[in-house]
């Protein structure tokens, strides 16, 4: 069986190569009339039904892994080095992709049921564009191949077998670590068909129809599983490092938040194109960095030339990897050059440079993209560093955060003022009465929130930033419920001049909903960036505290108190966890002590793991969370314990925000075939 998994990812080697060899030679030797012919659509089946075997294949080689790693066939090097005895069933199956050989061949696995979709669903108005999504889609399913059977083969065999595994990193046995490593591989294969359809667009030397539908429905699609997929990261590095936070501008972290950045920008740069034409070829542009920067965060996890707490599947396969993002890179900015001056729209509207919401959107996209530099430069300069003055500089969290907050609020503020604008105008009718109404419901809503959740309990700069984010939050969600209710207004008067607004909800309603999803998606979305940016300024008022507990002596912190109760052995899985009894009471003034809950944070050791790793646990509602990390074991049971605890506000707010993003992306995306309106 190993054998065969290994000969299945040659076939599907081979295939692809048939695939974009026979689709290379259809573009190359034959002529464009020929090409509409019966003859030339059955080589165009032949390349198409290569792929689709290739997907076949390597999903038989996936199934092999999987089985041989239930088998426990130590035989096999990559399930000794990430396999045991003792791994529960479940990650057991995730060890599949928990280092360099499994995660490679589970993208390359994603990378085939993607294209295989990709192809089997090009629109019937897109179909000319066929032979060169065949093409560039069964050339970067080549690369990948080409890996698994050289420098990342799943199957290599050792011999003689030994008896027992070397067993998973500890550090992954997390459900979100579990599931954080899939979700993020679609979201960066997903990238491939935005890449594949900008190619085809370039050597067709045209926009055909829908171009711009499929682009922006398949960017969706991305977006929303690297959304998703950073999520999880983030919380499992919240709950599993024991640091007390979810993001720490790591070099691996930044490298997911490139491309989700540029594909942000791409999304937005194909609504500017289906409502005026504009933009096509930085669109084109962004596919391509969108596709790259994918690959470039693969090259910073698994070459080692960063320093990374997610780097887990290290290897020496940089030096390849920087061949192949430089073939990419340089292959697809020759072909743009050389074929961008074909690219003119046939339906093109004239941008208003004033006040108008192309203008809005197009400031958006500038600054996702300059931002997108910024996490780039910052994390390439240890490398760039090294490389001019031979001394590796790391660039830690301040840099990222010193421009951070400053995107925020006006990413806000382009949203709030796109909200209240229209496409092709350059004006707004609003009186000043109206912007100052505006304005004072946004600090009321901010100070009625900043008072009932009791997060920002700072002073001086901190509270004046917390309060000012705050309110350009509620203003830029203000303005897009304004959006909404004037849309519906609209809407519903088009159609019965004598109703009344108040008195017509629901059908009506309900139809513009149905008819506008995209827009309705939009607008989730953006209402969750909004709760994500209140989430993130409550971080701000942040508290960490070191403290030191005797048995059965309260120790008090903000308004709660804590009691520690003793240590406990507890057996978990394959795990044996160390973990202190604490009990937390609130202990607000006016209000007797109130029991809330025990909390067990823990040490956790495994059989083939030397570290002791820390269990975190965290008491949260809905304005902050209670962290508490078991910093240092007693002797014995009498003795005191050193508890690290931090005091998180609204981080609660980050977690459903993805929520909100991620529904709000597939709306959008089920919308896009809908008729772009603007009611």
């Amino acid at each position: 069986m190993v054998h065969l998994g290994f000969y299945l990812c040659f076939f599907g080697l081979v295939l692809s190569g048939y695939s974009m060899w026979v689709s290379l030679l259809s573009l190359r030797l034959v002529s464009p009339a020929w090409r509409a012919r019966r003859a030339a659509c059955l080589w165009q089946l032949s390349s198409h039904r290569a792929m689709l075997v290739s997907c076949v294949a390597v999903m038989g080689a996936a199934f092999i892994l999987w089985y041989l790693l239930w088998q426990r066939d130590y035989s096999v090097e990559y399930i000794y080095k990430n396999s045991s005895h003792d791994l529960p069933p479940w990650y057991t199956i995730t060890a599949f992709w928990s280092s360099l050989e499994g995660s490679h061949l589970l993208w390359s696995l994603i990378l085939a049921l993607v294209s295989g979709v990709a192809i089997s669903t090009i629109p019937r108005n897109l179909q000319a564009l066929r032979p060169y999504l065949h093409l560039f889609i069964s050339g970067v399913m080549v690369w990948m191949y080409l890996l698994l059977v050289t420098f990342s083969d799943p199957f290599k065999v050792q011999l003689p077998q030994p008896s027992h595994g070397a067993g998973m990193n500890a550090l992954l046995q997390n459900p979100y670590m579990a599931i954080h490593p899939p979700l993020l591989f679609m979201g960066y294969t997903a990238l491939v068909v935005p890449y594949a359809y900008s190619m085809a667009a370039l050597g067709y030397g045209a926009f055909l129809p829908a171009w711009s539908m499929v682009m922006r429905r398949w960017a969706l699609i991305a977006w929303s599983f690297l959304t998703l997929g950073i999520c999880l990261g983030g919380r499992w590095a919240y709950v599993e490092l024991g640091w007390g936070g979810y993001w720490a501008w790591d070099p691996v972290e930044n490298s997911s938040l490139i491309p989700w950045l540029l594909t942000t920008a791409l999304i937005h740069g194909c609504v500017i194109q289906a409502k005026t034409g504009k933009l096509s070829q930085i669109n084109i542009l962004l596919s391509i960095l969108a596709f790259f920067f994918s690959f470039f965060g693969t090259f910073l996890t698994r070459s080692g030339i960063v320093v990374s707490v997610h780097s887990f599947a290290q290897s020496s396969i940089g030096k390849i990897y920087v061949v192949f993002l430089a073939i990419l890179f340089g292959v697809s900015l020759w072909i743009y050059l050389l074929r961008k001056h074909t690219l003119n729209s046939r339906r093109a509207i004239e941008i208003h440079w004033g006040i108008s919401r192309e203008l809005m959107m197009i400031g958006g996209i500038f600054g996702l993209v300059v931002l997108a530099a910024i996490v780039t430069l910052g994390t390439l300069y240890p490398i760039i560093s090294e490389m001019i003055g031979g001394v590796k500089v790391n660039v830690q969290a301040p840099y990222f955060n010193t421009f951070a907050p400053w995107f925020g609020g006006a990413f806000a503020l382009l949203m709030a003022f796109g909200a209240l604008l229209r496409y092709h105008q350059a004006r707004l009718h609003w009186r000043w009465a109206h912007w100052l109404s505006l304005v004072g419901t946004s600090m009321g809503c901010a100070s009625l929130f900043a008072w009932i959740s009791g997060v920002f309990a700072s002073d001086g700069y901190r509270f004046s930033a917390q309060m000012i984010g705050s309110t350009l939050v509620f203003f830029a969600a203000l303005c897009l419920g304004v959006d909404l209710y004037s849309r519906l207004k609209v809407y519903i008067l088009r159609r019965d001049p004598s109703a009344s607004f108040i008195s017509s909800y629901g059908s009506m309603i309900r139809v513009f909903l149905s008819k506008n999803l995209a827009y309705l998606g939009g607008l989730i979305a953006h209402l969750g960036f909004l709760v994500a940016l209140l989430g993130w300024l409550g971080n701000y008022g942040g508290l960490e505290q070191v403290m030191r507990m005797e048995p059965n002596q309260p120790v008090n912190f903000m308004h709660y108190s804590f009691e520690y109760l003793g240590m406990d052995q507890v057996k978990q899985d394959n795990a044996t966890l160390l973990q202190a009894a604490v009990m937390v009471k609130t202990t607000k003034p006016g209000y007797p002590d109130q029991f809330e809950q025990i909390l067990s944070p823990a040490r956790s050791s495994y059989p083939t793991y030397q570290e002791l790793l820390h269990e975190v646990e965290v008491m949260s509602d809905w304005w902050r969370d209670i962290y508490l990390v078991l910093a240092e074991l007693p002797n014995n049971q009498d003795q005191a314990i050193s508890i690290k605890l931090y005091y998180n506000p609204l981080v609660k707010l980050v977690w459903w925000s993805v929520v909100m993003m991620v529904m709000g992306g597939v709306m959008a995306g089920l919308g896009s075939r809908q008729r772009p309106r603007d009611e």
